[in-house]
């Protein structure tokens, strides 16, 4: 599309886009590009970022037009390799591989990287567009966002928009909670074949640029028993079952007494009959901001899961009201 001196485009997925020769015709004596002498069908330029052509005719006069090349949808594109062309077909086996990843005009490129790969999620592992969890063997910063070791692969089947979960997110940082993760929408091409549009999120946990909670805090998960792991230590309250995702710890020890108890105290204290009290009810034990935070956004995104089911995660550190995560 040409459209006054801005020449557009889009180039496929399998082009080089940074090694990529214009033909091109005109009427002046030369065409520069960075002060380089262009020859139509033969010069390599990268379109990765705009190019503007400097067209100059015989009279000293000169034009300019700026070349802005789109490769594929514009977005990141991660090409994930895995170990003899496995399928990624286990939500409880990681698949060795390799990654790599044409970060665009906007992020920075990864050259193949170790990683190893497997499905995740419940209801969306049914889907025929799989989501994955990814774990680099060091930590490594993907897409500008801070760097650690795993990543989540979401692949919002269910929501044809893909918008829903990224609206979500950019509520949680408008609000006051602690911390939301951050994502970045990418392309994803698995072993040679393209997967579609995929949003690359940080994972829940404690680290130092995601859930922070010290060394003696801990990370609390309302879960269900079917979605337990076998090495995941709970305790249950009247209502719920809460999974103890951070610290790891053993059943019965004093870390898993104090936090077993404080829940249940303060989910006996909202159910008793002083739970208004600003003293003695359920105030004294909560950070009451997080929690209407946490209720408006589950609201306004109509989160099903958010109904005493699943991924409703609380921060408690000793000393400290408990917070919504």
């Amino acid at each position: 599309t040409i459209e006054n001196n801005i020449i557009s485009g889009r180039l496929p997925l399998d082009i080089d886009i940074q090694n990529t020769v214009a033909s091109f015709k005109h009427n002046g004596s030369a065409i520069l590009v960075n002060n380089m002498a262009q020859i139509s069908g033969e010069t390599v330029n990268d379109f990765t970022d705009i190019q503007n052509y400097t067209v100059t005719t015989a009279d000293g006069k000169t034009g300019q037009y700026e070349v802005d090349m789109t490769y594929f949808t514009g977005l990141p594109i991660i090409y994930l390799e895995t170990s003899n062309g496995a399928v990624i077909d286990s939500k409880e086996d990681y698949f060795t591989g390799s990654l790599s990843m044409e970060g665009g005009r906007y992020f920075t490129d990864l050259t193949s990287t170790t990683m190893n790969i497997r499905g995740r999620g419940n209801s969306t592992w049914g889907h025929p567009k799989k989501p994955y969890q990814l774990k680099f063997d060091e930590k490594t910063e993907m897409l500008g966002m801070p760097e650690d070791k795993k990543w989540i692969f979401l692949a919002e089947f269910s929501d044809k928009t893909l918008i829903r979960n990224k609206i979500a997110f950019e509520l949680g940082y408008l609000s006051s909670l602690d911390w939301t993760p951050e994502s970045v929408f990418t392309e994803v091409v698995i072993n040679g074949t393209y997967n579609g549009t995929y949003n690359i999120s940080q994972k829940v946990e404690e680290s130092d640029h995601r859930v922070l909670i010290g060394d003696t805090g801990y990370l609390l998960e309302i879960d269900q028993l079917e979605r337990l792991d076998p090495d995941d230590v709970y305790f249950r309250t009247n209502k719920f079952l809460i999974n103890i995702k951070e610290p790891e710890t053993e059943y019965a020890s004093n870390e898993f007494n104090y936090v077993s108890e404080l829940i249940n105290e303060f989910e006996n204290v909202l159910m008793g009959a002083q739970f208004a009290d600003p003293d003695l009810g359920y105030a004294k034990y909560i950070d009451v901001d997080s929690f209407i935070d946490w209720y408006l956004i589950s609201e306004i995104t109509k989160n099903q899961d958010s109904k005493s089911f699943s991924s409703i995660f609380l921060n408690v550190i000793p000393g400290e009201k408990i917070k919504m995560g």
